[in-house]
């Protein structure tokens, strides 16, 4: 809804959207809080101290010239960045979003690619205990009323909650289904390597919320940063991405050009 005005009742605007890679729907949707009168959640509270936070430049190598690029003598770079650029251009193209310039469209979209994080996803959010209660209702109406016995009751009972756990924690896995979000202020925490980071963004199914949590074992200090794992990253893509690169990193490689 928070994109409706950007894109004019278009229709095919709104199929360009609802098509576009998850980093191109991101941006719209931040431009719209930026653009608007912000609130973020159930609760509506006001994201302007939080879009103040975000940096409004990026120095990627999707900026550079191309002697900047020449200079890092890595053809896959140049190649990687061209590639992007491409991309980006092409689905602004699409959209045609009305009151977003290509620069803005940009903006949204490295702030998408830098800070979002991502997991398998149901499609269903967090725990409801609605369904829950409903089947407790009919067990309880079924064994009351003589219908049937307490096992078979308890039998319908485990179906409905086998099939709860596929659908919520199984299938996702198995689909290969993601959602992609971006929390304010989690998605301050800094990347750190292998063995360096000390907290873990988790999704709490619960409390339909996410958290940033010290990992066991691990002790933060008072005054101290604390660091994440944005996964395993090459510096191609951390410098791709987020504009900086990693010392013995031990998930980089090396593409060879064509021999």
């Amino acid at each position: 809804r928070e994109v409706e005005g950007f894109l004019g009742g278009r229709r095919e605007s709104k199929r360009a959207y609802r098509d576009a890679p998850w980093w191109a729907r991101m941006s719209l949707r931040l431009n719209a809080l930026d653009k608007a009168s912000a609130t973020l959640g159930r609760e509506g509270k006001d994201a302007t101290a939080w879009l103040r936070s975000l940096p409004r430049k990026y120095d990627t190598p999707l900026h550079w010239s191309d002697d900047q690029l020449d200079a890092c003598q890595y053809r896959h770079l140049n190649d990687a960045v061209e590639n992007q650029r491409r991309r980006w251009r092409s689905a602004y193209d699409a959209i045609s979003p009305d009151s977003v310039a290509y620069d803005e469209f940009v903006w949204g979209c490295e702030t998408a690619r830098s800070r979002c994080f991502s997991g398998p996803y149901s499609g269903t959010g967090a725990f409801d205990p609605k369904p829950y209660a409903l089947t407790l209702f009919l067990v309880a109406g079924y064994v009351g009323t003589g219908l049937g016995t307490i096992e078979q009751a308890a039998n319908g009972a485990a179906l409905v909650l086998c099939g709860t756990v596929l659908k919520d924690f199984v299938l996702p896995k198995f689909l290969g289904s993601r959602k992609y979000v971006l929390c304010p202020y989690i998605d301050m925490a800094n990347h750190v390597g292998t063995g360096g980071a000390q907290g873990e963004v988790a999704f709490e199914y619960f409390s339909d919320g996410y958290s940033l949590a010290v990992s066991g074992g691990r002790s933060v200090g008072a005054g101290e940063e604390v660091f994440i794992s944005y996964g395993p990253r090459s510096n191609d893509q951390l410098l791709q991405y987020y504009g900086f690169s990693e010392r013995a990193n031990p998930h980089d490689v090396y593409v060879m050009p064509p021999l």
